[in-house]
C-alpha cells in the first residue's frame, strides 16, 4: 500500500514517517520535495497525487500555532486548503482506502463534561480550533465517496517539537538552566500523549479501516502546569523560580481539556498502554540536554 502523508515534514509528520517506515512495508511518501505541494494550488496537488498515485492520504498539512497575529491564514490552510485536497482526492481517484483527517481535540472548546467525548457538540473559542472545525463540517461532502476517519488529537509531546509550545519551552529551559521561567495559567489541565504513542495508536487504526467517523486519540489523564513544572523539577534536580505574568495569560484558554478513551479502546478492541508523563518529560529532557553537549 501507498500512503502519502501531507504536512510530512512537520514535527507529527516527520516522526509518523519514520515510524511507519519502521514499523510496516507500505510505501510512503510526504517527506522529500518532490512529494510536496501547496495545498492552496489545485493543480500542485493534482501533480502530486498522479505521480505517486496513494492508496491512503493522511492529511497533516496545516498552521498549527494559536496566537497568531493572522488569523485569515488558519482558514485559508486548514479549511480551504482542505478542501482543495479532498476535492483532488475525488477527481484524480486516488487515495481509495480512505483518508485520515487530522483536526485538534480544540474544537472542543469550553464544555461542562469532565472527559470530552466525541458525541459532544463542539464549541471552539480559537481560530485554529475553528479553522479545523470547518474543515470537520467539509469532510461531510466527501464521505460518500470515501472512508474519512476524522482524528482529533490532544496535546502530543516529542522531541524536536517547536519551543513556541508551553511543554517543549519549559523543557528548554530547564536544560538551559534558566533561573525565572514565567509563565501563564498554572492551573490549565491537559491531557498529554507521546508522539510514538500516537503514531502506533495511528497505525492500528489504518490496519483495520478508515470507517470510524470521528476519534479522540487520548490517555483519559490530565496534569497541570503546576504538575508539569514539578515532575521537571524532579527529573532535572533543579528548581528555578517561577513567575505569572498578565501578559501569557490567555484569555481563550481552556481550563480543563481530557479526552474520553471509551470510543479509542473500543476500536482498539483493548484499552491501550500509555507513556507514562513522567517517561515522557524524562525522555525529551534527557535528549535535549544531550543536543546541548554536542
Amino acid at each position: 500500500m501507498k500512503i502519502l502523508v501531507t504536512g510530512g515534514r512537520g514535527f507529527i509528520g516527520r516522526n509518523l514517517i519514520l515510524f511507519l517506515r519502521k514499523n510496516t512495508s507500505y510505501d510512503i511518501f510526504g517527506d522529500k520535495d518532490e512529494d510536496i505541494c501547496d495545498i492552496m494550488n489545485i493543480t500542485s496537488i493534482s501533480l502530486v497525487l498522479n505521480k505517486i498515485r496513494p492508496d491512503m492520504v493522511i492529511h497533516l498539512a496545516a498552521l498549527t500555532f494559536v496566537p497568531s497575529s493572522n488569523p485569515i491564514d488558519f482558514y485559508k490552510v486548514n479549511t480551504i486548503g482542505s478542501e482543495n485536497l479532498f476535492k483532488c482526492i475525488i477527481e484524480n481517484d486516488v487515495s481509495r482506502y480512505g483518508i485520515v483527517c487530522f483536526s485538534t481535540a480544540g474544537v472542543y472548546g469550553i464544555q461542562q463534561e469532565k472527559y470530552l467525548n466525541e458525541e459532544l457538540i463542539p464549541n471552539p473559542i480559537n481560530h485554529y480550533s475553528m479553522s479545523k472545525y470547518c474543515m470537520e463540517q467539509l469532510v461531510k461532502k466527501y464521505n460518500d465517496r470515501r472512508n474519512i476517519v476524522i482524528i482529533r488529537p490532544f496535546n502530543i509531546l516529542g522531541d524536536g517539537q517547536d519551543i513556541n509550545f508551553l511543554i517543549p519551552k519549559l523543557i528548554d529551559k530547564f536544560a538551559n538552566r534558566v533561573p525565572l521561567i514565567e509563565l501563564g495559567n498554572l492551573d490549565s489541565i491537559r491531557d498529554f500523549i507521546y508522539i510514538e504513542d500516537l503514531c502506533s495508536i495511528l497505525l492500528k487504526l489504518i490496519n483495520l479501516g478508515c470507517n470510524f467517523g470521528t476519534i479522540n486519540i487520548c490517555s483519559g489523564k490530565g496534569y497541570s502546569v503546576c504538575e508539569i513544572f514539578e515532575f521537571l523539577c524532579d527529573i532535572s534536580g533543579y528548581r528555578p523560580k517561577i513567575e505569572q505574568k498578565e501578559l501569557f495569560i490567555r484569555k481563550d484558554d481552556i481550563h480543563c481539556m481530557v479526552g474520553d478513551t471509551t470510543k479509542l479502546f473500543s476500536i482498539l478492541r483493548s484499552e491501550y498502554q500509555f507513556t507514562s508523563i513522567k517517561e515522557i518529560l524524562k525522555t525529551i529532557y534527557t535528549n535535549k540536554l544531550m543536543k546541548l553537549e554536542d
